[in-house]
């Protein structure tokens, strides 16, 4: 994948989270989720969207592919 902000080549990779429940997106205008049994269903009616999880127990390994480009400092990923 090329970066949309340098056109350099960007390298493959994963965003990842070991011992958490769910990898999320949230805006920065919420309240951090944070130490709670969280849903899916509660993320998304605060404007923010699961890359993965949420799961039961804290014992999973969450995984999501993206893109890098370490000159820009951007990261690219599909949802």
């Amino acid at each position: 994948m090329i970066c949309s902000n340098c056109g350099i080549e960007m390298e493959a990779g994963i965003l990842r989270t070991d011992g958490s429940p769910c990898l999320y997106y949230i805006p920065n205008t919420e309240n951090s989720l944070y130490g709670r049994i969280i849903t899916k269903k509660e993320i998304e009616l605060k404007g923010g969207v699961v890359l993965d999880g949420p799961y039961v127990t804290r014992f999973h390994v969450l995984k999501v592919k993206c893109n890098i480009c370490k000159k820009c400092r951007k990261i690219v990923i599909d949802y």
